[in-house]
């Protein structure tokens, strides 16, 4: 999961790789292709939004935890 403040620039999306059942994940370093995605711009509104994937690579079955791309007010000081 990663956030942001309204109106800034999205973050860098990122992913790691779970251990399941014993395995250690990626293997003789090897690397996915593809990218993280998300619907949120520069200019959406406060909320949550869904990153996606598109990582592939041709000895792995890719399987995908949800992850939210939260976008949090922005503080600002009115003077009177």
């Amino acid at each position: 999961n990663k956030s942001k403040v309204y109106k800034d620039a999205n973050p860098t999306l990122t992913y790691q790789i779970e251990q399941i059942n014993g395995n250690r994940g990626l293997i003789n370093n090897d690397t996915f292709s593809g990218n993280l995605t998300t619907n949120a711009t520069l200019n959406s509104e406060i909320g949550s939004y869904g990153i996606m994937g598109n990582l592939s690579n041709p000895n792995y079955t890719v399987s995908y935890i949800p992850a939210q791309l939260s976008i949090i007010s922005k503080d600002i000081t009115a003077q009177v």
